[in-house]
């Protein structure tokens, strides 16, 4: 997720001059905090709806990596 988050904040999109991530002393992000929680925001909320539609698997509770808020939005009681 923390390699997501960096790739998010500092890769050019297309239009980009730079074609590779150099950040840096005095570099500015691409993009700011807001837009990097918008995007994972919108990837979250597309992972619920693959899940809650059976195209992609869901965590099981017992896993070490489970997150209980995702299981309690997807889970219906």
């Amino acid at each position: 997720m923390g390699l997501f988050m960096l790739w998010l904040k500092w890769t050019p999109g297309n239009s980009g001059q730079r074609r590779v991530v150099v950040p840096g002393p005095g570099a500015k992000p691409v993009r700011g905090e807001n837009r990097v929680n918008k995007v994972l925001t919108a990837v979250r909320k597309f992972l619920v709806h693959a899940v809650v539609n059976k195209a992609a698997p869901c965590p099981a509770p017992s896993s070490p990596g489970a997150d209980q808020r995702f299981d309690a939005v997807v889970m219906p009681l």
